[in-house]
């Protein structure tokens, strides 16, 4: 599979970034969060948090992944999010 340029910097620049960053327990990741550990596998079965497998019972999820999948809120009537 070939890369353009920009798209190789996108991944390099993703790849340093999950370098710097924590990985967390599910635990760990439903109490950053507030959520119970459940919620956090349920993100993680749809898709929508990717996992690391570390042997064969061990799942972490990278604290950048996570903090992503969460925006600011800014209020109103049917709540409206920041992009």
């Amino acid at each position: 599979m070939q890369f353009k340029p920009s798209e190789q910097v996108d991944n390099l620049a993703e790849q340093i970034e999950k370098l710097n960053s924590r990985l967390l327990k599910i635990e760990e990741a439903a109490h950053r969060t507030s959520t119970h550990k459940n919620y956090i596998w349920g993100l993680i079965k749809s898709g929508k948090l990717p996992a690391v497998r570390i042997g064969e019972r061990v799942v972490r999820v990278y604290e950048s992944d996570l903090l992503k999948l969460f925006s600011d809120y800014k209020g109103g009537e049917f709540g409206k999010y920041a992009n």
